[in-house]
């Protein structure tokens, strides 16, 4: 009876069972993480992300209402000194220079190119564009010349 047992067990453990395949499904494309959150963000109005030409309009009402000098004060005189260096220094010769002056020359300076961009974007706009291009200030500065 023992045996009979024994061998039933081992009839048991021993039996082969033919395994049926699995269906395995195609792979879901993943869709990296950063696509997927932009996403969700278009569901919700109030956490879409403001167009990038908000920022470039903020910026450009905060140096509006600034009256600060935009270039840099020693870049600038490195260049007015360099520029007298190479055209007008005679040899030998050393030439001093007041710090307004300098102020003098960075102030005309700006206010030239300021309105010059100014005139440009104006060309710009009139060829129904709204990127400022050379073109434009070569226009921009012909016709300044003709007045």
């Amino acid at each position: 009876m023992a045996d009979e047992i024994f061998t039933a067990q081992l009839n048991q453990q021993m039996t082969r069972v033919k395994k049926t395949p699995i269906r395995r499904r195609p792979p879901i494309p993943r869709i990296p993480r950063k696509y997927r959150l932009k996403e969700s963000r278009k569901d919700s109005p109030s956490d879409c992300p403001r167009p990038r030409r908000c920022r470039a309009l903020v910026e450009i009402r905060r140096l509006q209402r600034s009256t600060h000098l935009l270039l840099s004060r020693a870049a600038f005189n490195r260049l007015c000194r360099e520029i007298y260096q190479d055209h007008y220094a005679l040899p030998g010769c050393e030439f001093r220079w007041q710090s307004t002056a300098f102020l003098a020359l960075q102030t005309a300076a700006e206010n030239y190119l300021i309105s010059l961009m100014e005139d440009g974007n104006l060309c710009a706009i009139h060829a129904k564009r709204t990127t400022l291009m050379k073109r434009d200030l070569q226009l921009a500065r012909r016709l300044r010349q003709s007045e």
